[in-house]
């Protein structure tokens, strides 16, 4: 028979509506894995707890790994963003229970009703019984292997909000509006190709490199490729944008391109094209012809796909760079062989 000192039953008052008992994910060295039946913002101990972790536990998220079930809808969906943002999250239908396993060793359950509004106290079960905490983590690893990941869930619910389109915008404000939205509200990624340095440095007087720093502040993983033609420009860019917004990974590329196109997209799920006259003019707006806006599929994996071999050959070329850059250091040098010689044998004392 289980020994009942595995098992605790604890009863904890609300101080406050904010406030939490001691957090268990926090002491988490290696794992932790998490089902949420329900996620709400007003919603259970255990998401509290997550956001708890999220704040409090930056060491602790560079070391531990925390993957999320829950289900992913309409209503909580920028709550799931937020939360896939920084750990691995997936979706599946709800059903309910609140439970997580903290380094393969202790089981924690939430009790408490997501949907009572009358919650004075928390009610939570742990145990750290070998067998049964085994036992749990198995259905969490069944669960998981049903699941789908968050960000082809949270795709699928923001497409069946909207039909597919592929708007043409002359409208220089209605441009501008969109890039502004759009960087705010992404949710995972944002890649921006800059075809001339021109338009780099029109959109980082008009707040637009700004703004995908924020972005990138909050967890987006923000990708600038910008073209350019000289090695100094390309040094002096570079020294800017670190300067300012050092979680933005910049590449550059001195490849030529068909045209002079400056490409957004964000989450792989809207991409906006803008036609720039490469001519000095005072901001990024004033140098915009005209955008193309589209969530079509076809039309995002292109520029989507077009962006990563830019980038993949972005990187070629740096690495080409380098490579040239110690040959040249090293090749002025008159170096001579030497030979290094050393008895390996061992004494026997």
């Amino acid at each position: 028979m289980e020994s009942l000192k595995d098992f605790q039953l604890i009863v904890s008052k609300k101080a406050s509506e904010n406030s939490i008992p001691h957090n268990f994910l926090l002491d988490a060295t290696r794992t932790i894995d998490c089902y949420l039946g329900h996620l709400s913002s007003s919603g259970s101990l255990l998401y509290k707890m997550l956001l708890d972790f999220l704040e409090n536990g930056q060491e602790k998220r560079k070391s531990t790994k925390v993957r999320i079930v829950t289900a992913i809808s309409i209503e909580n969906i920028e709550l799931a963003k937020k939360l896939a943002r920084r750990f691995d999250v997936f979706h599946m239908d709800s059903t309910e229970g609140n439970f997580c396993i903290i380094d393969a060793t202790l089981y924690f359950c939430d009790l408490e009703d997501p949907k009572c509004e009358d919650r004075q106290q928390y009610t939570h079960i742990l145990a750290k019984h070998p067998s049964f905490v085994k036992l749990q983590h198995n259905l969490f690893e069944n669960i998981l292997n049903l699941a789908t990941p968050a960000r082809e869930k949270i795709k699928e619910v923001e497409r069946g909000l909207q039909n597919e389109y592929v708007e043409t915008i002359r409208d220089l404000a209605s441009i501008a509006r969109i890039v502004r939205e759009r960087i705010e509200t992404a949710g995972f990624d944002a890649q921006v190709l800059f075809a001339t340095i021109h338009s780099f440095y029109w959109a980082e007087k008009d707040g637009i490199v700004h703004l995908l720093g924020e972005a990138s502040s909050r967890g987006v993983n923000v990708r600038v490729l910008i073209k350019i033609d000289d090695d100094t420009i390309k040094d002096l860019s570079k020294h800017r944008i670190k300067e300012r917004h050092d979680r933005i990974n910049v590449n550059f590329i001195r490849q030529p391109l068909r045209s002079k196109i400056t490409t957004f997209i964000f989450d792989q799920s809207f991409s906006l094209t803008i036609d720039l006259n490469d001519e000095p003019k005072d901001n990024f707006l004033q140098s915009t012809c005209m955008a193309t806006y589209s969530n079509t599929e076809s039309r995002v994996l292109t520029d989507y796909s077009m962006f990563e071999s830019l980038w993949i050959q972005a990187d070629r070329e740096r690495d080409h760079t380098i490579r040239q850059a110690y040959f040249e250091m090293f090749s002025g040098r008159k170096l001579k062989d030497e030979i290094y010689q050393k008895d390996w044998t061992l004494d026997e004392k």
